[in-house]
């Protein structure tokens, strides 16, 4: 067996000497928010139109400012490379209350338990569409290996809990939606553990959820309907009804890579094919794993076979 090496930490102020002038301009990059967007589950949009380092709020100034791809919801990115102190939690706050976000990141080298206790508190206790995430930042490496960031969620919301403590106020949260949530969950853990090479989003308790593929131009849907007891595996297209077009004018290839039975689909924005998959019953559990395979099958040959075609389109 050969010999294994010794992890060695090491210390942030070698990599960033500076947060705002190296470590912000560093997350910043498309490839860096790449890994964060993995951590966090979140699909951050990696268009530089949509990304801004130093936004305004009134006489503040927000670090990173970036937009969730699928449902256009704003992330509010604070970093902080030394132990968290009041003064970024404030930030934090006051930046998010200026631009209406969705999503709170706070990036930290060091976590204080009082501010853990806080984004624990926030999470409890704002609306249900708000998600606070308190992140710690590593650097690691082997011997003399490059050095390599890590990322690791202190704190964030709890969607079981915050679901069902929702349930004694909300006579909407039916079994099925909870049922929903539950399969969602149990999906996303399987997918990580394959390494399936897609992104899940938080789970929801709701019929559908979605995967990062690689791109802001589009991403893979994938649906529960209880009433049919169907699957359905979607390359969903937001707002691009020419990258579809000329997806369509690949159809022959498209079928022979993927499915040969996928069924286009055009609404008033979005665009896009679907795949179907008729089921006995969507929520058997007995047979999540197979639903769970075909969803991460199918989901794989839609982001090998679409991704290189989208690059042939932006190189045209």
């Amino acid at each position: 067996m050969d010999p294994l090496g010794s992890l060695i930490k090491v210390e942030i102020g070698e990599v960033w000497p500076d947060e705002a002038r190296d470590f912000t301009p560093w997350l910043a990059r498309p490839e860096n928010l790449a890994i964060l967007s993995e951590e966090l589950g979140l699909d951050i949009s990696l268009l530089s139109a949509e990304i801004k380092t130093e936004a305004s709020v009134g006489k503040f100034r927000v670090d990173i400012l970036a937009k969730e791809s699928t449902s256009g919801d704003k992330i509010i990115i604070e970093n902080q490379t030394k132990e968290t102190d009041h003064d970024h939690l404030g930030k934090l706050i006051t930046y998010a209350a200026g631009h209406n976000a969705k999503y709170l990141v706070w990036i930290v080298k060091n976590v204080r338990e009082e501010h853990k206790r806080a984004v624990a508190w926030l999470n409890e206790n704002l609306g249900e569409d708000i998600c606070v995430f308190l992140v710690k930042i590593e650097i690691w490496q082997i011997g003399t290996s490059d050095r390599a960031p890590k990322f690791e969620i202190i704190s964030e919301r709890n969607n079981w809990a915050s679901t069902v403590k929702k349930e004694t106020s909300d006579a909407a949260l039916t079994e099925t939606r909870l049922k929903q949530l539950d399969f969602w969950e149990q999906f996303s853990e399987y997918a990580k553990s394959k390494d399936s090479g897609v992104n899940p989003h938080k789970p929801s308790p709701q019929g559908w959820t979605d995967l990062s593929i690689g791109t802001s131009l589009c991403y893979v849907a994938l649906s529960t309907n209880s009433q049919k007891n169907r699957l359905t595996c979607d390359l969903y297209i937001p707002r691009n009804k020419l990258l579809c077009e000329l997806l369509k004018e690949r159809e022959i290839e498209i079928c022979e890579l993927i499915d040969p039975y996928i069924e286009w689909f055009e609404a008033s924005v979005a665009s896009g094919f679907r795949i179907p998959h008729e089921v006995e019953d969507v929520f058997d559990e007995s047979k999540y794993q197979n639903y769970f395979d075909w969803y991460l099958e199918n989901a794989k040959k839609i982001k090998e076979t679409i991704i290189p075609m989208i690059e042939d389109f932006q190189n045209l």
